[in-house]
């Protein structure tokens, strides 16, 4: 009963701190044009299908995956639901926290790491 309720936390964590993500990068955006974006993949995007209809997409994708991840956990059971929590849990924290370095325009220790991830695939390529 508590790792269901607790699921469910984190499935509205993931899909509130992605919607602050998603309202700040297009403010981020607006101000400083789309070479801000440190996500290579969502900044090629952003050139295909544009800026907004990029982040809104992002934003029902992972709709989709928080919800249908917290179903398949429930079905599969407690571990499931544990490492469902636990992850959940780290990827809300780096959405809130790349959220808040977009709103704040101030690096914080997880944006950081962030960049420095992207910036390591990137110079692989």
């Amino acid at each position: 009963m508590i790792l269901t309720l607790l699921s469910l936390i984190v499935m509205v964590l993931l899909i509130l701190t992605k919607l602050y993500d998603c309202l700040t990068t297009i403010k981020g955006i607006e101000r400083k044009g789309c070479n801000c974006e440190s996500n290579p993949f969502a900044r090629i995007l952003m050139d295909k299908i544009g800026i907004k209809a990029t982040v809104w997409l992002i934003f029902l994708l992972v709709v989709l995956i928080a919800v249908f991840a917290e179903a398949i956990s429930l079905f599969i059971g407690k571990v499931a639901l544990f490492l469902y929590i636990i992850v959940g849990l780290f990827v809300s924290i780096v959405q809130y926290g790349v959220a808040h370095k977009n709103l704040t325009e101030k690096e914080n220790l997880i944006s950081k790491m962030v960049f420095k991830l992207y910036s390591f695939r990137i110079r692989k390529r």
